[in-house]
């Protein structure tokens, strides 16, 4: 079978196998808008009007309830909350994550929230990522609950995929007033400077923090 290429903006990445492509579209990292393309298919199409692979980009092996049935997760946040097997089909293993968590520009974080993104941190043993819906900083802020990620939902400008052999610098800062943050600078995915600072609600969760920058750094 032919290998799979996708185009996100005016980028185009491949080849790959199809384990590697649905294991990016189960990670978020090829969103439903995203164009695919393989030998023998007339013209790139959407990844959402490819249907034999876009009905399948939230299936992760060895989820089932309690009767044996197989059980797809409804969004990303239930996807990675709840891989608890070695590997996924890319032998990416999560090693943590945290849902809850506010992304500014720059290695510092900012004291005012306008301008901030909102979403989910995730620690692989190959990436550090940031999944967000692009909803503001300040939203997140004022919401009491943690909302789950739907796939389609994920925005592309406000996601961030740094491969972690491309970190140049990741630590545990704490802000002025005390508040606690990842500061993370390096190279992403598209091979651009990058450097942003995350902070869980009102910068509380130290440990949590640690935890994330720890994993990333025995895995580089």
């Amino acid at each position: 079978m032919s290998d799979w290429f996708y185009g996100k903006g005016n980028m185009q990445y491949g080849p790959f196998d199809e384990a590697t492509l649905r294991s990016r579209i189960a990670t978020g990292e090829i969103a439903p808008q995203d164009f695919v393309w393989r030998e023998g298919m007339e013209s790139w199409k959407p990844l959402q009007e490819v249907r034999d692979l876009y009905s399948k980009e939230t299936a992760v092996p060895d989820l089932s309830d309690e009767n044996g049935s197989p059980e797809k997760p409804s969004s990303i946040s239930q996807d990675f909350s709840r891989l608890s097997s070695p590997q996924t089909p890319d032998d990416e293993k999560v090693l943590c994550w945290e849902p809850y968590m506010i992304r500014s520009l720059g290695p510092r974080a900012k004291w005012f929230i306008f301008g901030t993104k909102w979403g989910t941190v995730i620690v692989t043993n190959r990436r550090f990522l940031f999944l967000s819906d692009g909803k503001s900083g300040l939203i997140g802020q004022l919401s009491e609950n943690i909302q789950e990620i739907a796939s389609e939902d994920l925005d592309t400008e406000s996601t961030v995929d740094i491969p972690l052999d491309q970190i140049k610098r990741i630590r545990v800062r704490k802000r002025w007033d005390f508040a606690s943050y990842i500061s993370i600078q390096g190279v992403d995915a598209n091979m651009r400077e990058v450097s942003y600072a995350f902070m869980t609600k009102i910068g509380l969760n130290r440990s949590k923090l640690c935890e994330l920058v720890n994993a990333a750094k025995k895995s580089r």
